[in-house]
């Protein structure tokens, strides 16, 4: 008993309480080394134990946010500690979700090309601090990982070849390389390595990848490629039994490009097909859950966001996804909130989670508590298209303050928000200032609100008629 209870009081001095909120609180007081050394520890228990893994990728997720702050902070680790890899994998994750951020959560064809190079001059940075990471220690598995997410197709393959080199038994190196596989992210090919041939080329082992497939334009496979990899895994089985969950992954990559295609009742056979041979992954469970919601299968959804949650209980977009269920379709606000509250203790930076906190709170009538909600948000993501939209409409109705109104209602059309009452109290918020602006958003309103079917006639007939009398008389052009 003594040497057990010796054992333990050994492993509480080298792991101590280490997770996500003792990072950061290591980071914010700089103490880096302490940081390093615990990473490490996780870094040797890997190379005995491969399904040690998921401790790491759970500290590590938190540097893929939103903090405006974080970027500094992770510099001063840099600037302290240059030869930690740790430090330049953090940056370089912070730099990977700030790209993502710049792009947009739109369709390809609806993201501009600005968007698409202010996410790949992001990558490019991001790019080179996960080399400078692996350059300092090759079985680094997740900065392989990240660099993958971040390359053109035709170079991933050189990259993952290179990763399984040096850790050839992570379950989330192939994790990554499987993923960026799926046909989503092989469907634009010329748009995306005319945009990313810079990043590729200012690189190490880029340059090379960039000479050695420059003039080739075969086509792929993609479930020929996933097939190979999965053939692959099975002798590895035996030093890392986590790798049968991918079993499934041909199915799963077909029930994804059918789920897009709006196909919900194939990809639900292919989903099925691929939870039949492998049930320990949880984007499978997410992915059946948002082909039920595409059936209008509520209940059904929220069961596979809960098996999704059994298998990662900090999987943070399962749990917000079934929050929405729960609130918008349930009408179950009581688990909503619990959920929502359990996101938030997790991560208090987590923007949707504020943002529907914030809806919640709204629709009480608990004004006050909601703005403090939205502005939350904003602060995190200032181009929060949601906490923008509520943000103008509190200003208005609640504070009278027609210019905070009408810039945050600006800021959430230019985030895509095209509701009539945006319209409509910029307008006004915009008479209000005595800004000829109000013209053109009077036309707007009208022009919205006759095609959702939603116009309050008296105010749009004064609104037209007040922008027709300052464009006669000369006031407004």
């Amino acid at each position: 008993m003594k040497l057990i209870i010796l054992f333990l009081i050994f492993l509480s001095t080298l792991y101590g309480n280490f997770d996500r909120h003792e990072a950061l609180k290591l980071l914010d007081d700089k103490n880096y080394t302490k940081l390093c050394k615990n990473f490490d520890n996780f870094q040797k228990e890997i190379k005995d134990n491969p399904n040690a893994e998921i401790k790491l990728y759970n500290i590590f997720k938190i540097f893929s946010n939103n903090d405006i702050l974080l970027e500094d902070k992770l510099k001063d680790w840099i600037k302290s500690n240059p030869n930690c890899a740790y430090s330049h994998a953090a940056l370089g994750i912070y730099y990977i979700n700030a790209g993502w951020v710049a792009r947009g959560d739109k369709f390809n064809n609806q993201t501009s090309k600005e968007q698409f190079k202010k996410m790949y001059n992001f990558f490019k940075k991001a790019s080179n601090q996960l080399h400078k990471s692996i350059e300092i220690d090759n079985k680094f598995a997740f900065a392989y990982s990240y660099l993958i997410t971040i390359n053109p197709y035709k170079y991933r393959k050189e990259i993952y070849k290179e990763g399984i080199k040096s850790v050839p038994y992570s379950y989330f190196l192939r994790s990554a390389y499987l993923n960026t596989l799926l046909p989503k992210f092989m469907a634009d090919r010329k748009r995306e390595e005319s945009l990313s041939e810079a990043l590729i080329k200012e690189n190490p082992i880029g340059s090379l990848l960039y000479k050695l497939f420059k003039k080739d334009k075969k086509a792929v496979d993609p479930y020929e490629e996933i097939q190979k990899v999965l053939n692959e895994n099975k002798k590895y089985y035996s030093k890392n039994p986590l790798l049968k969950r991918f079993e499934g992954f041909v199915e799963y990559a077909k029930a994804d490009t059918t789920y897009i295609q709006g196909n919900y009742e194939l990809a639900k056979k292919y989903i099925n097909q691929a939870l039949s041979k492998s049930s320990g992954i949880s984007r499978f469970y997410d992915l059946r859950a948002s082909i039920n919601w595409g059936l209008k299968k509520y209940q059904d959804a929220v069961v596979d966001y809960t098996k999704s949650l059994k298998i990662e209980p900090n999987r943070l977009s399962a749990r917000y996804y079934r929050a929405k269920l729960y609130y918008y379709h349930l009408k179950n606000k009581e688990l909503a909130l619990k959920d929502l509250q359990y996101i938030l203790k997790y991560d208090s930076k987590y923007v949707n989670a504020l943002d529907l906190m914030g809806v919640i709170e709204y629709n009480n009538r608990e004004y006050q508590k909601a703005y403090d909600r939205f502005f939350d948000a904003n602060l995190i993501d200032s181009k929060d298209r949601l906490s923008n939209y509520y943000l103008g409409i509190l200003a208005y109705y609640n504070k009278k303050d027609y210019q905070s109104s009408a810039m945050y209602l600006e800021n959430a059309l230019k985030s895509g928000e095209r509701s009539s009452l945006a319209y409509k109290l910029l307008s006004i918020s915009k008479w209000q200032e005595k800004s000829c602006d109000f013209v053109k958003y009077a036309y707007k309103y009208k022009e919205q609100c006759t095609k959702d079917g939603d116009c309050d006639i008296d105010a749009m007939n004064g609104m037209i008629k007040n922008a027709e009398f300052a464009k006669q008389r000369g006031i407004c052009n």
